[in-house]
């Protein structure tokens, strides 16, 4: 369980640096924060086992094997709790490991107060949003939604793994074949995490050249080269504070990849045109649409950009290894189609049924979806039949092709 709001936001501040402490003091008591320092080790330790949870933990663990070990502690006990990591100065391996260990947020020294604000504002809200919405709920499987369809013991767990990889401020990488729910998920992970006050938005790299990707993604300046056209910022800057989704980035030129890994590392755009970078904070959620491995072998997708991103992957299932939530997912698409349309719900018969669970929906969720659009405006059954009889007959003709038979 997420730790329960008191009537008072607390801050509890763990570090050796006194600055530190008195940093965060300084921020809190701006904000009208309750702060409670302690030093990291025993001191923190000894705090979170006998006292109240605080609102925020801002951990300064020193050294990366005494982090881990503090940190892991920390989450047996604690296993939810908002954890700010301290960082002592830039390094990527520790910085993963400290996140993988369960860290949401991180900052790193010399700490400048706006940043750390920021920081503080966004776990606190995930954190009144999530009591919120544990103290409306029967169930403490609060991330049911009703856009998102969990049935099955597969689609359970993977929304299980979503719940925690929201909690993580941290680039997510969603693998699956086209049209198997990744922006589904992408939306789930945003609605759960410390960023859903802001915008989602989402990018479909292959429908823009790369001209106009680039532009839309990292805005242009134009004005800067003597353009006739006005400036306009793009969908990174727009998201900001939020989650941008990029769906099958290897639709994107490498190059095009080049600047979005050095966004990922640096928190920087350089709008088209500009004489200067701009800083940007916005989580990254990409799709790939197709096999990494193939996409890297192809030249489709660049492997440091890919394994910047692989730390945190979400597999997302097939629909043909989801049959048994099948005719959920049927009704479930029925209904909101028919409140769409207005139109009555039609029903299923036995046969239309076992046709659908044998059917292996190569094209996913999303051909599911225009199957029930085409099934509910014309209400045809045999039509409908032959609809999924023809598709069964070509995939399978398919199979044969490329298997060489």
């Amino acid at each position: 369980m997420f730790p329960k709001a008191s009537s008072t936001l607390l801050l509890l501040a763990a570090s050796r640096d006194t600055s530190v402490l008195h940093q965060v003091k300084d921020v809190a008591d701006g904000n009208g924060w309750d702060t409670e320092t302690v030093e990291v080790g025993w001191g923190v330790l000894g705090r979170l086992q006998y006292g109240v949870a605080p609102s925020v933990l801002l951990l300064d663990p020193g050294e990366q094997a005494n982090g881990v070990k503090t940190l892991r502690w920390i989450r047996k006990l604690h296993p939810t709790l908002p954890i700010v990591l301290i960082a002592p100065e830039q390094d990527t391996e520790y910085e993963r490991n400290m996140l993988r260990m369960g860290a949401l947020e991180l900052v790193r020294k010399p700490l400048q107060e706006n940043s750390l604000e920021g920081v503080i504002r966004r776990l606190l809200h995930r954190t009144t949003w999530m009591n919120h919405r544990l103290d409306k709920e029967d169930s403490p499987c609060f991330a049911e939604e009703a856009f998102f369809v969990a049935s099955s013991t597969v689609m359970r767990q993977l929304r299980s793994q979503l719940v925690l990889v929201a909690q993580m401020d941290v680039p997510v990488l969603i693998a699956g074949e086209s049209g198997s729910g990744q922006e589904i998920a992408a939306q789930l992970i945003h609605r759960l995490s410390s960023r859903s006050g802001s915008n989602l938005l989402t990018v479909s790299c292959g429908a823009f050249s790369e001209e106009a990707l680039e532009i839309e993604l990292f805005g242009s300046d134009v004005e800067a080269i003597g353009s006739s056209s006005p400036s306009r910022p793009g969908k990174v800057e727009l998201s900001a504070r939020g989650t941008i989704l990029l769906e099958d980035v290897p639709e994107m030129s490498l190059t095009l990849q080049a600047k979005l890994l050095r966004m990922l590392r640096d928190k920087q755009i350089w709008p088209v045109g500009a004489s200067r970078p701009k800083d940007v904070d916005v989580r990254v959620v990409v799709s790939l649409g197709m096999e990494a491995e193939v996409a890297i072998a192809q030249r489709k997708l660049l492997a440091d950009l890919y394994y910047q991103l692989s730390a945190f992957t979400v597999p997302i299932p097939p629909l043909r290894q989801r049959t048994d939530e099948l005719l959920f997912l049927l009704d479930c698409f029925m209904r909101q189609l028919s409140a769409q349309y207005s139109l009555p719900a039609r029903t299923f018969p036995l046969r239309l049924l076992n046709a659908c669970q044998s059917y292996s929906w190569p094209g996913n969720l999303q051909e599911l979806e225009n199957f029930v659009r085409r099934y509910l405006v014309i209400g045809d059954d045999d039509l409908a039949l032959k609809e999924l009889t023809r598709a069964a007959g070509s995939e399978t003709r398919s199979a044969m092709t490329r298997s060489g038979g």
